[in-house]
């Protein structure tokens, strides 16, 4: 006989099984550059990984070696005998990219805010 609660819910009668499994947290490693990856962290604070080739971003749980090295061998090949000084510009490129980028964003949204704020400033005088 299976032991229900009054919800209807069956009981787990099993030890261990009521709190949830503890996955281990894999940090990025600068080693992992040798297979094109770095990393960003989203807005929720987790480390996700990067490929800089293809800028695939892939799930958290993605952050092992095995897992970084099964997607750069498999969808760039080609990439393999590329020394690591080539992943080093491509990062430092993609950073570059990326601070231009948030520079000329800033100021757009200065002007987005200032034709917001002009029509108001009117109707008021």
């Amino acid at each position: 006989m299976e032991d229900v609660d009054e919800v209807g819910n069956f009981k787990n009668h099993l030890v261990g099984t009521s709190s949830p499994i503890a996955k281990k947290k894999y940090m990025y490693n600068e080693s992992y550059l040798r297979y094109g990856f770095t990393f960003f962290t989203c807005h929720e604070g987790v480390s996700l990984p990067l490929c800089l080739i293809c800028s695939e971003t892939l799930a958290a749980e993605s952050m092992k070696p095995t897992k970084l090295a099964r997607h750069f061998h498999t969808k760039h090949a080609a990439f393999s005998k590329k020394p690591i000084e080539y992943f080093q510009r491509l990062l430092s490129s993609s950073k570059q990219s990326k601070s231009l980028l948030e520079k000329y964003s800033i100021t757009s949204e200065k002007y987005q805010l200032a034709s917001y704020e002009a029509p108001y400033t009117y109707e008021v005088q």
